[in-house]
């Protein structure tokens, strides 16, 4: 179990950067442009005040037993929340989940160009 701990770890610390880089990229810029390269989004909400909250998640679960644990389940849920103005303009980029969840979630998504 310490082994899968310490590579779990390691995972955590060379993944997290990346996924600030590839969200932040995104504000200031139009929600067309990041619906087009990102396809579309699992959810979104419009708010009364005309900005909408565009909702990018994964889910899913992963059992140490895989690698010969002790079959504990390990969560992989992430969401990443991009506010956008009235305009179409995406105000902010957050992000909130499990580093599993959020490396299946972000692998390939690209940073506005």
């Amino acid at each position: 179990m310490s082994r899968l701990i310490s590579i779990l770890c390691v995972l955590v610390l060379c993944s997290c950067a990346g996924y600030d880089e590839v969200r932040q990229s995104w504000v200031g810029r139009n929600a067309g442009d990041l619906v087009s390269a990102w396809g579309p989004p699992t959810g979104e909400r419009s708010l009364s005040d005309g900005r909408r909250v565009l909702a990018y998640s994964y889910s899913g679960t992963f059992s140490s037993s895989t690698w010969g644990g002790d079959g504990y389940v390990f969560p992989l849920d992430c969401t990443v929340l991009f506010r956008v103005s009235a305009g179409g303009v995406i105000q902010s980029a957050n992000l909130n989940g499990y580093i599993g969840g959020c490396n299946r979630l972000m692998v390939g998504k690209p940073t506005a160009s």
